[in-house]
């Protein structure tokens, strides 16, 4: 996340930007996703959030948390910039595996 996301990457559509994102966020959580990641996937569902929050702040030159938070609220991240929603919890009561 941190390379897709890092400031040498400003130059590439926001579009591109959050496809690669998205591309990248299915693939792990679908591979990694069992019935005791909650906790984890909550994390990284945080991290991606902020990184890209964080990227669009620096994008658009906004200088606080803040304002940030304010201009890129997580509401826009899902519903303007489609970002997927990782999962936060198993569907299936096994592991996949274990069936």
């Amino acid at each position: 996340m941190k390379r897709l996301t890092h400031r040498r990457r400003t130059p590439v559509s926001v579009p591109d930007l959050i496809d690669e994102i998205n591309y990248a966020t299915q693939g792990w959580s679908a591979y990694f996703h069992y019935q005791h990641s909650t906790k984890v996937m909550a994390r990284v569902k945080w991290f991606t959030e902020e990184r890209v929050r964080k990227h669009l702040c620096v994008r658009h030159k906004v200088r606080t948390r803040t304002n940030g938070y304010k201009r890129f609220s997580t509401d826009f991240l899902y519903n303007k910039l489609y970002l997927y929603r990782i999962p936060t919890y198993a569907k299936w009561k096994r592991a996949q595996a274990l069936q």
